[in-house]
């Protein structure tokens, strides 16, 4: 049996080293607790953001986001819901986002969120994914992210297309 070791893969000069589709070509991610928070049913950006350049317009990109946020209010119900825009395009449904967490009451309920997208953005150009929440029901505030609850994660992966 015979073994290949090698430090590192160059492709020739004037060429591009090709990786075939599906591999993760780069990864991005930020982690933070921010705090913000909403009485608004219209969406609202979170305050922080993340950006990837693309090594080609075929590559996509894989958006994920997770952590918590809260709502404190009364007994009324309320949802909360979260989206990632890339630039100014909602990557998630324009009423319902890509995560809701709903309560039919009380006060200082936990909110996780969880949500994950599959973008083309067909750009060799830096590209911002930033998230953004809001309120929907009859009252309260919705927080995207508390300094109790933890902290909220984005990843951005770069799939060869």
């Amino acid at each position: 049996m015979s073994t290949l070791e090698v430090k590192a893969i160059q492709a020739p000069s004037g060429y591009d080293l090709q990786m075939p589709a599906g591999h993760i070509l780069q990864v991005v991610s930020t982690q933070t607790i921010a705090s913000i928070s909403t009485t608004s049913d219209a969406y609202q950006a979170a305050g922080w953001y993340l950006d990837i350049t693309p090594t080609s317009t075929s590559s996509k990109i894989l958006v994920t986001l997770s952590g918590g946020g809260q709502y404190v209010g009364n007994s009324a119900s309320v949802s909360q819901y979260v989206t990632i825009y890339r630039d100014s395009t909602n990557l998630g449904d324009s009423n319902y986002g890509l995560s809701r967490f709903a309560t039919a009451g009380g006060s200082w309920n936990i909110a996780p969120h969880s949500c994950s997208v599959l973008d083309s953005p067909s750009s060799t150009s830096s590209v911002r994914y930033q998230p953004y929440f809001k309120r929907t029901g009859n009252s309260g505030t919705a927080y995207f992210s508390h300094t109790d609850r933890g902290k909220i994660t984005l990843t951005l992966m770069e799939v060869a297309g």
